[in-house]
Order: C-alpha cells, then structure tokens, then sequence
C-alpha cells in the first residue's frame, strides 16, 4: 500500500473535443459526454448527449473505451465544483449509437492496469471529491471555473492499496452501482406505465369509450361489499369502540 500520483496511473490521457454541429468533410459523427450529463452516463442514460462532427483522426484516437474515466475540467458551480468524474462501462458503448468523445471542458483517464484497476480509479476519485478535498485545484476568477488536472494529477497524493484488494473493492462497489442502474430503470418503466394509464382512463377515457363501443371496459370489477361489521369505521363510532 502506498501514495501515488495520478499522472504516473495513467496509460492515456488527452482532453475532450467539441467538434462541428453539421456534418463536415473527413468528420465522423460521435456522442460527446459533458460534466452535465455525468449522472445519466453512469447509469446508462445516453439521451442527453449530443451529436458533434469530430475530425475522424481525432476521433480515432479519441474515443472513449470501456474502463476509461472522463473528470470534468471546467464549469461546475460554487455548490458543485469541477472535478467530478464518470466510468464508461462496456454496456454503455455497446448500446452506444456512434463512438463516443468526452467534450472539450472534460478530459479522458486511461489507467494503466497493471497499476491500478479502472473501477477503484473511479470510486477513488469519488472518494476524493465528495468530501472536498480535490477543491483546492478548483478555482474561480472570472467567468468560467476551471479544475487544475495536471496540478491535481501530478502533486495530489492518492492512497493505493494493493492491485487484487483494489479488484476486490472495486467488485462489491460496482454490484451495488449496478443494483442503484437496475432500480433506477425500474423506477422509470413503472412511472411510465403509470402516466400512460393515468392518460388512458382520465384524458382520453379509453374505459368509457371501450364500453360505449359495446367493448370489454377493461377496469377491475366492482368489490364485493363486506358486511358492514367488517367495514372500517372512524374510531370511537359503532360496535366494539373505546
């Protein structure tokens, strides 16, 4: 277990690109990750990215691949300073629609593997934002906030323990992000079944009309009714209260 310094973890490391908004000559289309669309990357979400025009020798050289982190280089707010950060999963690139480049205020993170495993990287840069302690390299004059990467990635120290208690860390943190995915994509089926029925029975009164047309009404059958001993009454009133 030892210090280390970002700078020496690293396999790779370029900034992002932004590119053109049309369609360019010897420009390939790509899906460009900014830090405000971090949250929904790593959960797989992909609808807010935009499509740039990326000079296609860049983008070759470029393009994000699985286990690569992206950490955010300017922008963020005085409640949300730069420096957060996203792993791209494989699935996220599979399910990708073209290649992917971090934007122009990002840069990617290639870790070495034989010097760090790519999932502790992530969680141990998490660790360091969270409570704050990258703040220092975020600064703020005028306009624009800027994180100080090669001043963070050459001088801050990150604390390592060994490769195969990395892997085994990395593991359990990375089940339960995948758990957090799983959830969250319920969550988001079931609010949609529940917009769309509220819609279909409130706004369009698909039963009413279903039974109009001499249809099935498609609603749950009217409860038997329970003896009134049964029912629920207001405490204090009818038989047995105190």
């Amino acid at each position: 277990m030892a210090d280390r310094r970002l700078a020496d973890l690293l396999s790779f490391t370029r900034d992002g690109e932004w590119g053109h908004g049309e369609p360019t000559d010897g420009h390939s289309p790509a899906l460009v990750v900014r830090g405000t669309d971090f949250q929904n990357v790593r959960y797989g979400d992909m609808r807010s990215l935009p499509v740039r025009y990326i000079r296609s020798d860049i983008l070759e050289r470029k393009r994000i691949r699985p286990g690569d982190t992206l950490i955010e280089a300017a922008g963020g707010t005085k409640d949300q300073p730069t420096g957060r950060t996203v792993l791209i999963k494989n699935k996220l690139l599979e399910d990708a629609s073209h290649p992917l480049v971090c934007a122009s205020f990002s840069r990617l993170l290639r870790p070495n593997v034989s010097e760090v495993d790519p999932n502790f990287l992530f969680w141990k840069l998490q660790d360091e934002y969270a409570p704050r302690r990258m703040l220092p390299y975020h600064i703020q004059h005028t306009g624009v906030a800027r994180f100080q990467y090669t001043q963070f990635a050459e001088n801050f120290p990150l604390y390592l323990p060994t490769i195969s208690i990395q892997r085994s860390i990395a593991a359990v943190l990375s089940a339960l992000d995948d758990k957090i995915e799983l959830n969250r994509r319920m969550n988001e089926t079931l609010e949609a079944s529940a917009r769309a029925l509220f819609r279909d029975w409130f706004v369009d009164f698909g039963p009413t009309r279903a039974k109009a047309e001499g249809r099935p009404a498609y609603l749950a059958p009217d409860p038997v009714p329970r003896p009134p001993w049964q029912r629920w009454r207001p405490r204090g009133v009818g038989m047995g209260a105190t």
